[in-house]
């Protein structure tokens, strides 16, 4: 099967036939076919990247690229995003796809994205169609305080397409001013 997807997890056999020895038909066993996602990884390290993040606050909610604030440990990155927190426990930043493309589920169901923080909380990964009318959400919990930590959201099965903006939210629901989440 080339290419694969999702749903081609199932149960085969098959059925071999001869023009010439018509009433002969051999079967072969049942096959068990599962297919496995590979998790696609969001963006961790962010050496030689600049994706155009976008703040829902600009001036007061604001998206850096900084040094690495612990190398050890499952993120070893040079650099990464640093987000801190306002009031506003609706805060959430954005990345929007160049023109023609688009989130695939079928391809990419899963995405990781490593978190460390100075207390713990909620993170939303949410994705958003191209006229913005529809989106899904998956929610993850940050538990690790001052430790990186690697977060992981599942889209499986989800039928939305034309998915262009990616958003994020720190610390949903969170409202201490001044955390600085990585």
């Amino acid at each position: 099967i080339n290419p694969v997807t999702l749903a081609d997890s199932g149960t085969y056999t098959c059925e071999i036939t001869n023009t010439v020895a018509t009433d002969l038909t051999l079967y072969s066993r049942p096959v068990n076919i599962t297919v496995e996602v590979t998790l696609c990884e969001m963006i961790s390290n962010w050496e030689d990247i600049t994706p155009p993040w976008e703040s829902s606050a600009p001036g007061t909610f604001i998206v850096d690229t900084v040094e690495n604030p612990d190398k050890t440990g499952i993120n070893p990155s040079d650099s990464c995003a640093k987000l801190t927190t306002t009031t506003d426990n609706n805060e959430f930043m954005w990345y929007d796809l160049p023109d023609g493309e688009i989130w695939s589920f079928n391809t990419h169901p899963v995405y990781k994205l490593m978190v460390n923080a100075p207390t713990e909380g909620d993170i939303v990964l949410r994705f958003v169609n191209s006229d913005l009318t529809a989106g899904v959400n998956r929610f993850a919990h940050y538990s690790n305080p001052g430790l990186w930590e690697e977060l992981v959201f599942d889209f499986t099965g989800v039928a939305l397409d034309s998915l262009i903006r990616m958003v994020v939210y720190p610390d949903y629901g969170g409202t201490t001013e001044g955390n600085e989440w990585y």
